[in-house]
């Protein structure tokens, strides 16, 4: 279908629109806290961040600042439970101290905290919550972090890095009126599925569209603040939460390129174990490694896929190593998407050097190469279905959300895990199969941190350089998590003075990261504010393995020559030798006390080879309705027990030659019942 008539002529965000880069810095809002609570946040900060010696300024008029404008920005449930959090900080000190925390004498707050310290898990919990912004706020300071000794090495432009937009169709979200348009596909989200899949279907030379929510920042605009880059690429300043025990951050990126943009760049393929249990749980036996390796091998030509290599491990990979071959382990580089890569150390938050080869700067740009149209500012409300099949879209473009119809004879929708089954379930599916929104893992993760007598300079290199896969088969996996001033704050389960002077310490500390592989527990649904409301119980299992992973990794750092090792328990937070170590398995753990992440949420729209089984089939089309396919981390039926970012670009390039086929003619190779 040409789509050339169909489609407008191209909507500007100002004269040169064509050359500069399509996106704009939103202006800050502000007015998160009223009067009463700018008091506690500067009492707060002032108690748990004290002058130094390397760094005498006050905390708190920097935490008002960020938390000012944090608190106006942020998603209810967040912005409720920290206004919550500091009531109960303030009021709590009355029964404590005999008096509001803000109001306190500087000794007598510090004993209010000590208290919180002291008190249950849950307690525990929630001060760690308070605290964290605070800490990273104050520390995200440029004169601060170069105070702790944080200058990261200048890098030198490259010539002919994208610093501008590719050349092709795009469309900045800047409409004010409705608008419609035809196209052969429309693919929603342009991260590691819905990217490559748009790649495939344009070089076919397929008439493809790309919805993405987010704007297409470039490099220019990537600071390596990773606090302000937080605002600016992820979703909801990164405060996107798992609600349960405990509540788990899982950071999403909301911009040109997904989660890619801000990932650490890491690619596995899919472990022989996990293709085991999914011919042995779901029948999934077409999907074998030599299935598969002829789009692993295409996907890891086109992001450029290769080792760390020595120069870029960065000194806490290589003492992880020599403490993990002291105990018999197997430490071996990463391979990772990147090509010409310096070590900057934030690939995080926007490679600031263009090398980390992320969707916004290889699929996308090829997709533009081969005719796609990429719609920015887009959002996806409801899937438009006709006859049995996707018909289109229906979505909203801009600030002023003006109406935006796309007419498809395919859709693929990759929005996300957290998101894929909100759009689904908007649009009437899954009242016959009852596992759209459930069955999300997470891959909970959490780090152990170590200070060394020599230098480390952890922002030296790759930060997920290193990994060790001794314990794969039991769902641990050791991976790499070197950290910025801002975010090493919060690795260190301290405040006041003791956060202080381990603070100056810096370019002593090391840190490493462990995930575990976890059962789909939790689910995903629309909240009462629009926004997804993720659920999700971490369970003995997860527990445990968690346990078993912290334990070795303290192992790990003592036998590197760690002089101090902070593993992530609440109740244990300090430890000075080794033999301290066997304390971890005496504990009794719940879930609280131990400090959590997760990157990789899976599994809310499985395949399966029957409807009753999942949601969608093998070639990622839904049972439910022809001609709509899903391409993102959502599809896969457990958790992978390693970083999806190269199996979901190898599955959406599997699905394309499917999707291709099927609007040739072909029938669907599954049954719906």
């Amino acid at each position: 279908m040409d789509t050339a008539a169909a489609t407008p002529s191209r909507h500007e965000i100002g004269p040169e629109a064509t050359s500069a880069p399509g996106a704009m810095l939103p202006p800050p809002k502000r007015g998160g806290l009223n009067r009463r609570q700018r008091a506690i946040v500067e009492a707060l900060a002032d108690t748990a961040i004290p002058p130094g010696k390397s760094i005498p300024r006050r905390a708190g008029p920097v935490a008002v600042e960020i938390l000012d404008q944090l608190l106006a920005e942020s998603p209810r449930l967040v912005r409720l439970g920290l206004v919550l959090g500091l009531l109960l900080i303030q009021w709590s000190a009355l029964v404590f101290a005999g008096g509001r925390f803000s109001r306190l004498t500087p000794e007598r707050r510090l004993s209010v905290l000590d208290r919180w310290h002291r008190g249950s898990a849950l307690a525990r919990l929630l001060l760690r919550g308070i605290l964290s912004p605070i800490k990273i706020a104050f520390y995200a300071e440029q004169d601060v972090a170069a105070a702790l000794g944080y200058r990261p090495r200048p890098f030198a432009p490259k010539a002919g890095a994208l610093d501008q937009l590719p050349p092709g169709d795009i469309r900045f979200g800047r409409l004010r009126g409705a608008e419609e348009i035809a196209c052969e596909v429309a693919v929603v989200g342009s991260g590691a599925g819905g990217a490559a899949v748009a790649k495939e279907l344009a070089e076919r030379g397929r008439k493809v569209v790309l919805l993405e929510e987010g704007q297409y920042w470039t490099r220019p605009f990537f600071s390596r603040r990773p606090f302000g880059m937080q605002r600016l690429l992820y979703r909801d300043w990164a405060l996107t939460l798992a609600m349960g025990r405990p509540g788990i951050p899982i950071p999403l990126g909301r911009t040109v390129g997904g989660t890619t943009t801000i990932n650490s760049g890491t690619c596995f393929r899919l472990p022989d174990r996990t293709l085991s249990h999914w011919h042995e749980r779901f029948g999934l036996s077409e999907l074998t490694a030599e299935a598969l390796a002829p789009h692993y091998e295409k996907v890891e030509r086109t992001i450029a896929v290769q080792p760390v290599p020595e120069h870029l491990l960065g000194n806490p990979a290589r003492l992880v190593a020599r403490g993990a071959k002291e105990l018999g382990l197997h430490p071996k580089p990463l391979r990772r998407n990147a090509r010409g890569c310096e070590g900057s150390g934030v690939c995080c938050f926007g490679c600031p050097e263009d090398a980390k080869r992320s969707t916004n700067l290889s699929y996308v740009p090829l997709a533009l190469a081969a005719g796609a149209a990429l719609y920015t500012e887009t959002v996806a409300r409801k899937i438009a279905i006709g006859g049995g099949r996707a018909v289109g879209l229906r979505c909203e473009m801009g600030p002023h959300r003006a109406p935006l119809s796309v007419r498809a004879e395919a859709v693929v929708v990759s929005a996300g895990t957290i998101l894929t089954p909100l759009i689904l379930k908007a649009s009437g599916l899954g009242r016959s199969s009852r596992w759209l929104g459930k069955n999300l893992s997470i891959h909970p993760a959490t780090k152990v941190c170590g200070f060394f007598e020599e230098e480390v300079r952890s922002f030296e290199g790759v930060p997920q350089a290193l990994y060790i896969d001794d314990l794969a088969a039991e769902g641990v996996m050791f991976e790499g998590a070197s950290l910025t001033p801002d975010y090493a704050s919060v690795g260190l389960p301290f405040y006041g003075k003791k956060l202080v002077d381990s603070m100056e310490r810096y370019l002593h500390l090391a840190s490493f990261g462990v995930m575990v592989e976890d059962e789909g527990r939790g689910s995903v649904r629309r909240g009462i504010d629009g926004r997804p409301l993720m659920l999700y119980r971490l369970g003995t299992p997860e527990l445990e393995r968690l346990r078993k992973g912290i334990e070795v990794l303290c192992r790990i750092f003592f036998r590197a020559g760690a002089k101090l090792v902070h593993p992530p328990l609440g109740q244990l937070p300090e430890l000075h030798r080794e033999s301290e170590v066997e304390q971890i398995r005496s504990l009794a753990i719940v879930p609280e006390d131990i400090e959590l992440t997760a990157f990789h949420p899976l599994g809310t729209c499985r395949m399966a080879n029957r409807h009753c089984d999942g949601v969608i089939d093998p070639d990622l089309e839904a049972f439910e309705v022809e001609r709509l396919f899903v391409a993102d981390g959502s599809i896969f039926p457990s958790s992978l027990g390693v970083n999806p970012q190269l199996s979901i670009m190898a599955f959406a390039t599997r699905a394309a030659e499917r999707i291709d086929a099927r609007l040739s003619g072909a029938k669907r190779r599954s049954k719906s019942a």
